[in-house]
């Protein structure tokens, strides 16, 4: 599966900044053995560790966008049951890679990312 990860996001409505960094620094008041992807609704920004595998990365973008849908819908979702979701959503974009490409089709929202609403 060829898929980068956007420098932006619309998750529920609220555009994101995703940023991959290195994970040497603080992020949040966590270190790099306790996250390798983080979401700040606050300041609607999504960190995730460069250097892990591209798989790894997909999943965890997948992960914390799942969060995003969790805190948008008021919803407490076990951290297990987020990292479940998102890795069985990893696997239906994996095995269906037109999939979104035909949901995507019916819709264009870049002018929402880039701030044209």
């Amino acid at each position: 599966m060829n898929f980068n990860i956007p420098d932006k996001i619309i998750i529920c409505g609220i555009v994101y900044d995703v940023r991959l960094i290195e994970c040497d620094e603080p992020i949040d008041g966590l270190t790099k053995k306790e996250f390798i992807g983080k979401i700040n609704h606050e300041s609607c920004i999504i960190f995730i560790d460069k250097n892990i595998n591209k798989q790894a990365m997909f999943q965890t973008f997948l992960h914390e966008i799942s969060h995003g849908i969790e805190d948008r819908y008021c919803m407490k979702i076990e951290e297990d049951d987020i990292d479940r979701f998102a890795h069985g959503m990893y696997e239906i974009i994996k095995d269906n890679p037109n999939l979104f490409k035909e949901i995507g089709g019916l819709y264009n929202n870049s002018e929402m990312i880039k701030g044209e609403m």
